[in-house]
């Protein structure tokens, strides 16, 4: 039997549409931490990419809805 630890930062940015109250665009960040300033620095460059996609084109926004509903939120009893 073996363990580990790893040490996992994540990021995650929410965009609002205030008008709807209702998510418009989510980003969402995850990195494993074993150097602090690559990790910065590798985190910096993905949250610049991320953002380079918005706002999301048509098309991408009618495959989130497909996606959605294909994977519908679940409730609990």
């Amino acid at each position: 039997m073996s363990a580990s630890s790893v040490k996992e930062g994540t990021l995650i940015v929410d965009l609002i549409d205030s008008l709807r109250k209702a998510l418009a665009w989510r980003l969402y960040l995850t990195r494993k931490l074993s150097n602090a300033d690559k990790a910065w620095k590798k985190a910096d460059e993905d949250f610049r990419k991320g953002f380079e996609i918005y706002p999301p084109s048509d098309k991408a926004k009618d495959a989130k809805k497909k996606e959605r509903l294909a994977h519908p939120p679940t409730t609990d009893p």
